[in-house]
């Protein structure tokens, strides 16, 4: 176990160290060294709290239980292979993490046995230590700041995202750490055999109370996180902790954050695998023209370092490259948390570790206890929650980098997602894996570029597949039209409901409104024999009638436009932005060429919607005062444009919930009909939208 205090605080330490001589742990205690200061700590000021031998750690001494062990004035430690080894500690004027550095090594080496924990305060010193032992599945704790005697306490470590299982006072850790070793320790077979139903009823209960389906996570990985959290908890058997998820939703919360969170990130991690990138971006990008575009996918980015890694590497590259490229990068994770940490962009000192100086001087702002990434590095990307196994995929990219999560699937998972990474690089276009996963079956998509960084190149089809299926390659792949076609069944169905609901508006209580509105017109007619004011008042009463009326025809021509089926999608859109510019006062201009009247039905309804959810947006989000709608027939398909010169977006940043689901509306229904859809967007300048779609029947 790694300890970590400060050297100016030993009080906790003192009160920690009350606990039991034969607890089977060995404890390694590194202290922080503020603004340089190399203090040592004093053998007999622990050796006065505890019956255990306390000893200064020397090269390469064997860790064994029941000690504690100290560094030696002016060193710092590292664990490698249950021995300590002697580091030096940097020099002045640079910054010193000595318990992060320690806690990584732990991490590494010990995996889900290791145990951290910070105790007084520390500053920076321990945040990432941490977030190390947590992505491995270890034990992190934490003295309880409101109770800590040092003011200000360790809130560096608690503030990471929920790398911290546990944040006590000293004493209640004392307490805790033992009862955690004591508990009950089930291997994966073990686990297994008490109960494989009980295990899957845990699953179940965690898909539906997040959403999130383990499913295709190795089972190892699932039986670690469970058995942690049950001895965490001092619960014992599988059947008692199944009840306790029933019980209380936020130990499911908990154990669905422990599975989402594994794996371990850092700027730079695995050198060999980013110096092998950064040897081959040039080859990947030389022929591109001023301005292209290049895009980048992080899929599975955690908190964003790894994200921010490649971003630094390409602008190393356009540094040295005469001409400027359009650089996109999207980084994504299913872990909302992760992302937000990913977006602010701030770090705690002890990414010095991982960043080289003249790295951390050019893209990084020191500000009071963290580093937080440049402008220049933050800009060139979007970070988004993303499910890479559900979610639609990013397509037509330049380079993917997926280091976290192949590891973690069993076969079947692992498989699916390869293919889908196979489909969304472009011919020539990297691949950059974690050191330890591999492409299986798939390899046959990929060309080794550095099999030890684990880089690869998609390769082109026709070296690869026989004649024959050269010819179909260019057509799409089954796995693409099976999705089309599913996804067209759903927004069949969905426009069948949409119709039903339409037609019973229109018919069911358009009609009882029309007979209520010849009942008032009659009682007007014998009113105004007897009463005035009451032939107002009957008035009023038919005038706002009318009104309900005419919004129940816009709503029933909303769900389902009759005049699409009827007259087509010329006089369909002609009479939607007739009215659109009639209720928002927007001006709406309508143009067309090429013949029309032939389109699949499919395709009409889609581009209907499409303009439809458009000019939506137009009105909820651009406030502009007026738009263009344009819809051309092509030999191949039909494309449509909507544009308007309205506030605009910067596509690379995360808009509003709503702008974000209407645009996804819009690529999800032009994908069923195997089209595409691209938009262009400017802050203050406005936004095209771009719609495509076949006009010949996908088999």
């Amino acid at each position: 176990m790694g300890l970590g205090a400060s050297a100016d605080e030993l009080g906790a330490l003192e009160e920690f160290f009350r606990i039991p001589a034969d607890t089977g742990m060995a404890f390694v205690v590194v202290l922080s060294h503020r603004g340089g200061e190399h203090n040592s700590l004093r053998l007999e000021l622990l050796q006065r709290c505890t019956s255990m031998p306390v000893l200064e750690a020397t090269e390469g001494v064997r860790v064994v239980p029941n000690k504690v062990y100290v560094p030696p004035a002016g060193k710092s430690l590292e664990f490698h292979r249950g021995l300590l080894h002697l580091v030096g500690i940097r020099r002045r004027g640079t910054t010193s993490m000595p318990i992060d550095h320690f806690l990584r090594s732990l991490a590494e080496d010990r995996q889900q046995n290791a145990v951290g924990i910070i105790l007084s305060e520390t500053g920076a010193d321990g945040a990432l230590g941490l977030a190390a032992i947590k992505g491995h599945s270890g034990l992190t704790l934490v003295q309880d700041q409101a109770l800590a005697r040092h003011a200000g306490a360790p809130r560096s470590a608690t503030a990471m995202v929920k790398v911290v299982d546990v944040v006590l006072p000293s004493d209640a850790i004392r307490e805790t750490l033992v009862a955690y070793s004591s508990g009950p320790r089930l291997s994966p077979g073990a686990l297994a055999r008490e109960s494989g139903q009980l295990l899957e009823q845990i699953f179940a209960l965690v898909r539906d109370r997040t959403g999130h389906d383990f499913s295709l996570y190795k089972t190892g990985t699932g039986h670690s996180q469970i058995e942690r959290r049950m001895r965490l908890l001092r619960v014992r058997g599988l059947a008692e902790y199944a009840h306790l998820l029933h019980e209380d939703p936020k130990e499911t919360d908990a154990l669905c954050g422990e599975m989402l969170r594994l794996g371990v990130t850092g700027f730079f991690r695995d050198p060999l695998a980013f110096d092998a990138l950064a040897r081959k971006l040039p080859r990947l990008l030389q022929s591109r023209r001023a301005g292209s575009r290049v895009r980048v996918w992080v899929a599975g980015c955690a908190t964003g370092e790894e994200a921010y890694s490649v971003a630094i590497l390409l602008r190393e590259y356009l540094a040295k490259r005469r001409h400027p490229l359009d650089i996109r990068i999207f980084a994504t994770d299913v872990d909302g948390d992760a992302i937000k940490t990913a977006g602010a962009g701030a770090y705690p000192f002890g990414i010095v570790d991982g960043v080289a100086p003249g790295r951390l001087r050019r893209f990084f702002l020191r500000e009071q206890g963290s580093y937080r990434v440049s402008p220049e590095i933050r800009d060139l990307i979007v970070f988004a929650r993303h499910n890479l196994l559900c979610d639609p995929p990013f397509v037509n990219l330049d380079l993917v980098c997926c280091r976290n999560l192949l590891g973690y699937m069993e076969p079947a998972g692992r498989r699916q997602l390869v293919s889908i990474l196979a489909r969304v690089v472009k011919p020539h276009g990297l691949l950059l894996l974690g050191a330890s996963e591999t492409l299986g079956d798939a390899d046959v998509h990929f060309k080794d570029v550095d099999r030890k960084a684990r880089l690869f190149r998609r390769t082109t089809l026709p070296s690869l597949l026989p004649k024959r299926l050269q010819l179909e390659s260019a057509r799409p792949t089954r796995a693409e039209v099976v999705i089309a076609r599913l996804a067209g069944e759903l927004i069949t169905a969905q426009e069948t409901e949409r119709k039903r609901i339409a037609a019973d508006l229109h018919d069911d209580l358009g009609q009882r409104l029309a007979a209520i509105q010849v009942d008032l017109d009659l009682l007007g007619q014998q009113a105004t024999e007897t009463s005035r004011p009451m032939t107002a008042e009957i008035k009023a009463l038919g005038t706002h009638l009318a009104a309900v009326s005419d919004d129940l025809h816009e709503l029933a021509r909303g769900l389902h436009p009759s005049v699409l089926e009827h007259l087509g999608l010329q006089i369909a859109l002609r009479d939607l932005c007739r009215d659109f510019e009639r209720r928002e006062r927007i001006a709406v201009v309508f143009l067309h060429r090429g013949a029309l009247e032939t389109l699949p039905k499919d395709v009409t309804l889609c581009l209907y919607r499409v303009v439809q959810e458009a000019l939506h947006n137009v009105v909820k989000h651009a406030a502009a005062t007026n738009a263009t709608v344009r819809l051309e027939r092509t030999a191949k398909g039909v494309g449509l444009c909507v544009k308007d010169p309205g506030k605009g977006f910067d596509p690379r940043a995360t808009g509003g919930a709503s702008v974000g689901i209407g645009l996804l509306s819009m690529e999800e229904r032009m994908r069923s009909v195997m089209g595409r859809l691209t938009v262009w967007s400017r802050p203050g300048i406005g936004t095209h939208i771009h719609a495509w779609a076949p006009t010949r029947t996908q088999s």
